[in-house]
């Protein structure tokens, strides 16, 4: 697991949440070259961690760790990228609010 983990694990029992005013992210990077390009980022707001898990597959020498989060707002951002890795074209996103149901673009 990994150093979080702990630390997420001790919120869900206590039923907690990330304090009000921070938002949560999680990030995608591209590996290699000069400059690592992030290609998704999700940013969530109002988090509360619901379940958290280890396990394997057969076969395989890695644990998995699951971890499911709750959130009433998230935005979602993607960078396209052209056959090198490097940027291709504008950045695509969507911002949505879960109590509002509404999605912006």
């Amino acid at each position: 697991m990994r150093p979080g983990s702990g630390v997420a694990a001790g919120g869900l029992c206590q039923f907690t949440n990330v304090p009000a005013g921070r938002d949560s992210s999680q990030t995608v990077r591209k590996a290699g070259g000069k400059t690592p390009l992030e290609y998704v980022i999700v940013t969530m707001k109002e988090v509360i961690v619901t379940s958290i898990s280890a396990g394997g597959s057969g076969g395989e020498d890695r644990l998995t760790e699951n971890i499911t989060l709750n959130f009433a707002e998230v935005k979602y951002e993607y960078q396209p990228q052209d056959q090198k890795g490097a940027k291709d074209g504008g950045l695509l996103k969507f911002d949505f609010d879960v109590a509002k149901n509404d999605v912006k673009k």
